[in-house]
């Protein structure tokens, strides 16, 4: 592969992109800043405006590749004048033509950083690993076009959670609370979503108010404006300024538009021609193979305040950057931050999941034995059930070098994150199967061990190893679990690789321990399918919801058309995309997986009554396609009249296991009937080793009020009732035959 790409043809490259770059720079120095904000953003917002339907709120969502080129102009906007420094008094006015012709460098740009970027790789590392080499064109992917899906009505949740450790801090240093700055962010990122239509509405009130002034004047609207007396100077304030934001780029205004203190605007800002690294005469200088100024400080200070150039900068680099200014007023405060952070990071997710894990046992902080007094820690484990999460979380952040001159460090940080995390989880669940009955430990004050559970290996149906990143790492890990030590825990259990933020949106979407259980049981099995990519956790949950099982449709889609490589992206886009730009988010419905009431009564009995084997029990029906729990609620209704003069009535449903489903009136003792024998029979008749039964409490009305599952065992030759139930099970073999 290398041999296609020369290295003349890599220098004819390089140099092409410095000279689109340079022109880029230049044409942004000859305009007024704020209209080419203004300018581009409408740009893009025209563009997106086919994506919404007419009860649209005007929010952003996930921008395609055709809108790519805008959001890459507006951060360019950014680096110019961190780098250069403002246009003079006499920059040009802005016009449709300018914007063209930006964005028509920009799109040049991107291709040859593209081009430029991965005949460079491969003519550094070759051929040899191509897993390398995914991970590889995943970085500089996202270095680029600085990209991860978000959903921005989410910021001041995500924010007020990751800076709640440090209020008392950010209060002593900025004199705002952590959970101010927070609401405060959102209004930033709020005001480039729906500061457009904000403006409109505005425009569109005072216009209506001055024509109603007109009339009443017995004037037209020409010769009433004319009197500078017509309108009110608040009134004039209040045109002006939605003007500024409609066509000046005034959404974009943090300083307008937030009450974030102006100590901290001007440490997460750069002064105009301040950032002297972007322009350093290196041989990446002042292209996006260099780190764009916008991931050190998210916002640029231009005249007229303190801006955000593109919406995205938010999420991508405030939380970083704001480390930076605390620990650079305060330098002492930098292992305050690294303990709090992990502190936070470890608690996260039995905490942000918690309304999903209700009944689980959670134990943080877990050591175990690996040697003569030597000794492992895991950050967090949670038990339910039959269900055991092995939790490892890393606080690290990506490397602000420029892969394009440090491929190898940016590699190596991510799979620092990753991998470290996977080989620790691996050595936990590796003890726990080490011996039938494997105890885990709390380390006191006092330096001792203290025993505080037991887990049996015989009573684990699943294991989730997961390892936790601060930072959004989806992409990565999917790149990452392509390598060949990345393998099946024990030979079972996959490991899936999440992020925080990833959390806020599955707990907003799943709930129960059942639904989000069951999703991170599709979730591993991708995980352990090599050659599968689906880009991030977006698209893992809007492909669950969609196609539930969806791992075993890649599978046999794989199998039937004989692909070595199946990529997957774009998930989200008609399943989570419209719920998150909802005009009433959150009191909207919440896109879901679809269950007839009677089966989804089924289902949360189950989690109610929380019996042992309840989650396996749940699974199992969760796992069945729509017509399968279409036939449950169906033949559930079909046999239920029967209760009216028996104590119990059944039906089965078949499969690979088959399933009995028990129904008894809520009066009977499940032990007086003959349920288990019932099961028992069918499990001979069937020459299954072992049949499911749902046990089901039945009120009068016809209502679950408690249910259980559990496997019955087909009867060895042992038991002394065998002859007789060898033969019931032949006359019912015989009636399923003849049906």
């Amino acid at each position: 592969m290398s041999a296609d790409f020369p290295d003349f043809e890599l220098d004819q490259e390089l140099n092409e992109l410095r000279t689109v770059c340079d022109q880029i720079r230049s044409k942004i120095l000859m305009y007024n800043p704020p209209q080419l904000i203004g300018g581009l953003w409408s740009t893009l917002l025209v563009a997106l405006m086919s994506k919404f339907d007419d009860e649209g709120d005007g929010s952003l969502p996930n921008v395609s590749a055709d809108e790519k080129g805008v959001l890459f102009a507006m951060e360019y906007l950014h680096a110019t004048y961190a780098a250069e420094g403002l246009p003079d008094a006499a920059a040009a006015p802005v016009d449709g033509s300018v914007i063209a012709e930006l964005l028509e460098l920009s799109e040049k740009a991107i291709a040859h950083v593209f081009h430029f970027g991965f005949a460079s790789m491969a003519q550094q590392f070759g051929d040899d690993d191509v897993n390398f080499h995914q991970l590889q064109s995943t970085i500089l992917t996202n270095w680029v076009l600085i990209r991860g899906r978000r959903y921005q009505v989410m910021e001041e949740e995500f924010f007020k959670y990751v800076l709640e450790p440090h209020s008392d801090m950010i209060k002593e240093l900025y004199g705002i609370s952590s959970n101010d700055l927070a609401r405060e962010i959102q209004a930033a990122v709020s005001s480039a979503r729906e500061g457009i239509d904000r403006a409109r509405d505005e425009i569109s009130m005072l216009m209506e108010k001055t024509s109603d002034q007109a009339q009443a004047a017995g004037l037209d609207m020409k010769s009433f404006m004319a009197d500078d007396s017509s309108l009110t100077t608040e009134d004039r304030k209040r045109a002006t300024s939605a003007f500024e934001d409609m066509m000046f780029g005034g959404v974009f205004n943090v300083s307008k538009h937030t009450k974030i203190p102006k100590t901290l605007l001007e440490d997460l800002s750069f002064e105009p021609g301040a950032e002297d690294q972007f322009l350093d005469g290196t041989e990446y200088a002042g292209t996006p193979l260099q780190t764009l100024p916008a991931r050190i400080k998210p916002l640029i200070k231009l005249d007229q305040g303190y801006y955000c150039t593109e919406p995205n900068f938010i999420r991508d680099s405030f939380y970083r950057s704001l480390q930076g200014a605390m620990i650079k007023r305060k330098p002492e405060y930098r292992e305050g931050w690294n303990r709090r952070q992990k502190e936070m990071s470890e608690a996260a997710f039995a905490d942000l999941m918690g309304d999903s894990l209700k009944t689980a046992t959670v134990l943080s902080d877990v050591y175990y034995p690996i040697g003569k007094k030597q000794w492992a820690e895991t950050d967090g484990v949670i038990l339910i059930d039959d269900v055991m999460i092995c939790l490892e979380a890393k606080a690290g952040s990506e490397s602000y070098a420029a892969p394009s001159s440090n491929m190898h460090t940016h590699t190596n940080t991510i799979e620092e994150l990753v991998i470290k995390a996977y080989k620790q989880a691996k050595r936990f669940i590796e003890y726990v199967y080490a011996s039938d009955n494997a105890p885990l430990y709390a380390k006191r004050d006092d330096g001792k061990y203290v025993e505080v559970a037991r887990v049996r290996r015989a009573d684990l149906r699943k294991v989730y190893p997961i390892g936790l990143t601060v930072e959004a790492f989806t992409p990565y890990s999917a790149a990452v679990k392509e390598r060949d030590d990345v393998v099946a825990i024990v030979d079972q259990h996959n490991f899936i690789s999440m992020s925080l933020d990833d959390l806020f949106v599955l707990r907003q979407l799943l709930n129960g321990a059942g639904e989000f259980l069951h999703y991170l049981d599709v979730r591993q099995a991708l995980a352990g399918m090599k050659n599968v990519s689906l880009f991030d956790e977006m698209d893992h949950i809007g492909a669950y919801i969609s196609n539930n099982r969806i791992d075993q449709g890649i599978a046999q889609m794989a199998q039937d058309e004989g692909a070595d490589y199946v990529g997957i992206d774009g998930m989200q886009q008609d399943i989570l995309d419209p719920y998150f730009s909802h005009p009433d988010w959150p009191d909207c419905e919440r896109p879901r997986q679809i269950f007839p009431a009677r089966t989804q009564e089924l289902l949360d009995a189950l989690a109610d009554t929380s019996q042992a084997g309840w989650l396996s029990g749940d699974t199992f029906i969760r796992d069945m396609s729509g017509e399968g729990r279409q036939q449950i609620a169906d033949q559930y209704e079909k046999i239920l009249p029967n209760l009216a003069h028996k104590s119990f009535t059944y039906f089965a449903v078949g499969g690979e296991i088959t399933a009995i489903f028990g129904m008894l009136r809520e009066d009977a003792d499940s032990s007086l009937t003959n349920l288990t024998r019932t099961s028992e029979t069918m499990a001979m008749a069937l020459e299954q080793k072992n049949i499911r039964l749902f046990e089901i409490s039945v009120n009068p009305d016809g209502k679950i009020s408690k249910a259980k599952s559990r496997f019955i065992s087909s009867p060895t030759v042992l038991r002394n009732d065998y002859s007789q139930l060898f033969n019931e099970a032949k006359i019912l073999r015989a009636k399923m035959v003849m049906l």
